[in-house]
């Protein structure tokens, strides 16, 4: 369970590494109009990816907004899994 936690945890930074293309956070921050704060955040899985944060990912990345958002609902669905399992073993 703990090495599932971890797979899910860096999928954030993951998913970013697959489109950042060498572009530090805060040259995308920039690119999408956004503080370098949330860009971080959504890194570091704590902030959501929303429709439009997927949008901005998709103009300032060239990768499709449709992905950014399906795997960000992938992610949480694996984390609410990972909750509930929790939940059941106690």
């Amino acid at each position: 369970m703990a090495k599932m936690k971890k797979l899910f945890k860096d999928f954030g930074t993951q998913l970013i590494t697959i489109g950042l293309k060498g572009i530090s956070q805060t040259d995308l921050a920039k690119r999408m109009g956004r503080p370098v704060k949330t860009i971080n955040e959504i890194i570091q899985g704590k902030a959501a990816i929303t429709p439009e944060t997927a949008i901005q990912l998709e103009w300032a990345l060239d990768i499709p907004a449709s992905f950014w958002l399906e795997s960000e609902r992938n992610y949480r669905l694996e984390l609410a899994k990972i909750d509930i399992a929790k939940q059941l073993i106690k």
